[in-house]
């Protein structure tokens, strides 16, 4: 519903009570007070108040008229002896444009003698330099000022009825203990409760202020309020006697664009064992960290397991859901099919017709370059270290011909000497060893040769048959 259109009392009126209907015109009132008066109507928990009107203070200059001070001499005969709270209600502010939260002044705790100057200082505040830049051409409006008995507060602070941030339909309440004052000016850090549609409660970790059913409270209060305005709402609310008092209602400014629907994405799962890094990879990865990995990353990783002699022979990534998987893949793996990753080496079984452990191996007395099976799927650096274990190879002498080098068809070419695991590039202008570490010693295992742990991992598949 709206709250323009009402009636407007003549121009003499300088106090007009919330329970008026005519302060339902926010021409007269301001909008902060037209709303309160209509909620109040409504039977929303909203404390009385009254009105110093528009245009009761429009032309003024540095002090009130004598007949508006004359007018404040009444208020305790409506409100009580005091104290009061005395705020702004400007006819720009709490609109569907423009909140001006915190723009104008608020003036607390006062009393008889201080509220002529109170509305003094409210009314002043309109014409701030703070108030002008906010509001820029559309200028601060009339100003209008509402007086209220002050609520002795256990807890007070505000509740949207849509998430400001994601834009989602919950309730989000930030309370402090004692007057919401505390949280306007930032005095004190709020409690954020979040209550969803179904009243399911979001609750901080240690929660002082306010309890669960508290915050359902003010939650329903909010939305009662935006069903009955017909807008999602930003209101301040109050905590007196355990009961929760309505303050203040304004559209919500600035609601963020509704979040995207969430589409579902088909999964399909590649075999294998995949790991994801989620130190490295927090976030799904984009199309260029795709092409990047994909295009050039991971073609420099068999070059780089070959120069270091890492029993290695690819590492592999998988995009499942938009995350990034990854596995090493060891020695031995068949290569990979064309357009996703290869399937894992099997793993050793127990075939029931394969002889038994007591029967002699069937490779026994085969060379190992027989054992491994096609060059083709073998990583360089294996072929290095099968030509420097192979009968008659390095250990016989320079110049002795490679069983390796006859298998791979070479013509009978010679090998020098094998002195270690040597660059497949040169370095610092010559073919050097890579490390000095790396040169074979009598007495140390073959993964020490190879410049690898002890505890790293150990091949699998045809690479166990090496001895």
């Amino acid at each position: 519903m709206t709250i323009s259109g009402q009636a407007v009392p003549a121009p003499a009126a300088i106090l007009v009570n919330l329970d008026d209907p005519a302060c339902e015109a926010p021409a007269l009132a301001g909008n902060k007070a037209a709303t309160l008066a209509v909620l109040r109507r409504a039977g929303f928990q909203v404390p009385p108040g009254m009105v110093v009107c528009a245009d009761a203070l429009r032309g003024i200059e540095e002090e009130l008229p004598a007949n508006v001070r004359a007018a404040l001499r009444n208020v305790p005969e409506q409100l009580g002896p005091g104290p009061w709270a005395v705020r702004s209600s400007s006819t720009a502010e709490d609109t569907e444009q423009a909140s001006f939260a915190g723009q104008f002044e608020t003036v607390l705790g006062v009393n008889v003698d201080g509220l002529a100057d109170a509305v003094r200082r409210v009314w002043r505040s309109g014409l701030s330099d703070r108030a002008k830049a906010y509001s820029g051409e559309r200028g601060s409006g009339s100003m209008a000022v509402l007086i209220q008995p002050m609520i002795a507060a256990e807890a007070a602070g505000v509740a949207f009825t849509v998430d400001p941030i994601s834009g989602r339909r919950r309730m989000v309440i930030e309370a402090v203990a004692g007057l919401g004052e505390h949280l306007v000016s930032g005095s004190a850090t709020p409690e954020r409760w979040a209550v969803e549609e179904d009243r399911a409660i979001e609750a901080p970790s240690a929660a002082t202020v306010v309890n669960a059913d508290q915050a359902r409270a003010i939650g329903d209060l909010a939305r009662r309020v935006e069903e009955y305005l017909g807008r999602p709402q930003d209101i301040e609310w109050a905590i007196a006697g355990g009961s929760v008092s309505l303050l203040q209602a304004r559209p919500i400014t600035a609601l963020p664009s509704a979040a995207p629907e969430l589409i579902p994405i088909p999964i399909e799962v590649p075999p294998g064992y995949w790991t994801r890094d989620t130190f490295h990879e927090p976030v799904p990865i984009s199309p260029f960290g795709k092409v990047l990995l994909t295009e050039q990353i991971l073609k420099v990783f068999p070059t780089a397991f070959a120069e270091f002699g890492i029993l290695l022979d690819r590492a592999e990534v998988a995009f499942i859901g938009g995350w990034m998987y990854r596995r090493e893949v060891p020695l031995g793996a068949p290569p990979p099919s064309r357009g996703r990753p290869s399937a894992p080496p099997p793993l050793a079984a127990r075939d029931p017709h394969a002889p038994s452990s007591s029967d002699p191996p069937a490779h026994e007395g085969r060379p190992a370059s027989d054992r491994i099976g096609s060059s083709r799927h073998r990583h360089p650096a294996l072929d290095r270290r099968m030509a420097a274990r192979a009968p008659g190879g390095d250990r016989a002498g320079p110049g002795t011909r490679s069983p390796l080098a006859l298998r791979r068809g070479t013509g009978g070419a010679t090998r020098p000497p094998h002195r270690g695991v040597r660059s497949s590039r040169p370095r610092h202008g010559g073919d050097r060893l890579l490390d000095p570490r790396l040169r074979a010693r009598p007495g140390l295992p073959r993964t020490a040769r190879l410049g690898h742990r002890q505890d790293a991992h150990p091949p699998r598949g045809p690479v166990d048959h090496l001895d």
